[in-house]
């Protein structure tokens, strides 16, 4: 067994010779943060795009800046629209619930196989929110159908009408490709109170699919 002398000895002489060899002292996380001034970034996910997706993204871009460029008041007019889910079993993201304890909790917390969500519904502007609107009946979360979503948007149009009245011939507005954004009965309306003025599948004016992360309803979806 070494004495204190010897130890400490022995151990100035493993740090004199990582010093002679170049190794830092520092862990690796340490030394890829001071050192080499990287920084832990979190893998993102998206959704996947094909090349015909990331061609009629570019069509798209180009058309909304030759837009905005020739007309000064496009986007203050603008509407753009979208729906999301929200879990309300309490779900929560496991990686950032931590429990700092000697031993490792046993209890678990259990999640139904298929949890009770509310899907809502909103438009933004840069006069504002119209919305959230609930997609449900009689207090259930339903799924989107043609039907309803017409329903969606005679409710978005009364909002509009009693805010913006002197605005609604000139008002353009946005959606995704969704079957029931797009179904006859739902581009026959959207005709109806806006004209060409429509940003989405099946029009002049092409909004490209496979494009949420486009939108800036995701900023405030995801900040619910």
């Amino acid at each position: 067994m070494m004495s204190g002398r010897q130890l400490e000895t022995a151990q100035k002489g493993q740090s004199g010779r990582g010093a002679s060899l170049l190794v830092s002292p520092l862990p690796p996380s340490g030394v890829l943060k001071q050192d080499l001034s990287f920084f832990p970034y979190r893998i993102q996910t998206g959704q996947k795009l094909s090349n015909v997706d990331k061609v009629k993204r570019v069509a798209m871009a180009e058309k909304l800046v030759a837009k905005v460029e020739s007309c000064d008041s496009f986007l203050g007019l603008l509407f753009t629209s979208d729906e999301a889910h929200f879990e309300l079993d309490g779900r929560v993201n496991s990686k950032n619930n931590v429990f700092w304890g000697t031993q490792k909790p046993s209890e678990i917390v259990q999640k139904p196989l298929h949890s009770e969500r509310c899907t809502v519904w909103a438009a933004i502007g840069a006069r504002g929110i119209i919305g959230p609107i609930f997609i449900e009946e009689n207090g259930r979360n339903v799924t989107v159908t043609k039907e309803r979503y017409v329903k969606v948007l005679n409710e978005f149009w009364k909002e509009v009408e009693s805010l913006y009245p002197s605005l609604l011939p000139k008002l353009w507005f946005q959606q995704d490709g969704a079957p029931a954004h797009t179904s006859l009965i739902a581009r026959e309306w959207l005709k109806n109170h806006f004209g060409t003025r429509i940003i989405s599948r099946l029009t002049p004016f092409e909004w490209a699919p496979h494009s949420p992360d486009l939108s800036p309803l995701i900023s405030i979806f995801g900040a619910i």
